[in-house]
C-alpha cells in the first residue's frame, strides 16, 4: 500500500498475472505498476485485458502498466506475456 492507493497482484496459469489497482482517494489517480514489483521479468511485453470491460487493450505494455482510476474504484487487468517475434 502506498498512500491512498493499493496494488494487488498474483500469478495465474500460463505465466499470466492478475493485477488490481485500487484508488481509495476521493480524486482520480494515475496508478503505475512496475514489472519488478509484481514478478514479471524486465522488458517482457504483455497485453492487458480489462476484466471489468471484458476487452483487451490495443496498447502493449513493457516494464510497467498504468491506468487512471476513478475515485473509490478499482481496475482489474489480466496481463498475458506475448511471444517474441522472430
Amino acid at each position: 500500500m502506498e498512500g491512498d492507493h493499493e496494488v494487488w497482484a498474483g500469478p495465474l496459469s500460463g505465466h499470466r498475472t492478475v493485477v488490481v489497482l485500487l484508488n481509495r482517494s476521493p480524486e482520480f489517480r494515475i496508478i503505475t505498476v512496475q514489472w519488478d514489483d509484481i514478478g514479471i521479468p524486465p522488458k517482457m511485453v504483455v497485453e492487458a485485458r480489462d476484466l471489468w470491460k471484458h476487452a483487451t487493450l490495443e496498447k502493449r505494455f513493457v516494464n510497467k502498466v498504468k491506468a487512471n482510476v476513478r475515485p473509490h474504484a478499482c481496475k482489474i487487468f489480466l496481463l498475458t506475456p506475448l511471444p517474441l517475434s522472430e
